[in-house]
């Protein structure tokens, strides 16, 4: 037994080296906690800067739209008053898009008669031609038959213009007669006259 716990007993050196790879041990594990946390921090550094890099380039990119809304907010009121006057300045020369199509024939051929026989001149007879669908507005065109002289055309054409909205003269065909009466032997000159007017009504969003 003597032998036995002689054999077991550590010796001061062997103590000592223990003592030392113990304390290389600790030093080792400190040295991979420290090395590990380091790594965390470095890629956590790096995960951060990647997203402030993204971050600031999408601030960059949206700087100008940002801007450019800002500039929109500013002249708000003065792209509302634009925006009025365009519109008014559609209505002048055509038929806002909300009018709708029969409304707008109705509309058109009731003014151009009315113009007519407020000049003094017989409408013999009214044709309302087919609309043309053109890429940004229908094409309303009106055909009359009408009687007259000269100054009363004179007068038709003069204020024709002054229509709103506009309307224009397409074709014109003028044929003189004389209608002689037993009062009126020798009357004046009248002109028998065909006619074609248009006008355009806008499509798509409001005018």
């Amino acid at each position: 037994m003597t032998a036995a716990s002689s054999s077991l007993r550590a010796t001061p050196d062997e103590i000592t080296q223990e003592t030392l790879r113990r304390q290389q041990d600790a030093r080792l594990v400190r040295l991979l906690a420290v090395s590990v946390l380091a790594a965390i921090f470095l890629l956590t550094a790096l995960v951060s800067l990647w997203q402030w890099q993204r971050y600031n380039a999408h601030r960059e990119d949206l700087a100008p739209r940002i801007a450019r809304l800002q500039g929109l907010l500013g002249a708000r009121d003065t792209l509302q008053n634009t925006t009025a006057a365009a519109r008014n300045a559609a209505a002048r020369y055509a038929y806002p898009s909300t009018t709708d199509i029969a409304h707008a024939e109705s509309d058109f051929q009731s003014k151009v008669r009315q113009l007519f026989q407020q000049a003094g001149m017989n409408i013999a007879n009214t044709r309302q031609l087919p609309t043309q669908e053109q890429e940004e507005s229908d094409l309303l065109q009106l055909e009359l038959d009408v009687t007259g002289d000269l100054p009363q055309l004179n007068q038709v054409l003069h204020n024709l213009p002054e229509l709103t909205p506009f309307m224009r003269v397409d074709s014109l065909n003028l044929r003189a007669m004389r209608i002689a009466t037993a009062q009126q032997p020798n009357p004046e000159q009248t002109l028998n006259i065909r006619i074609r007017i248009r006008c355009n009504r806008l499509r798509g969003g409001e005018a």
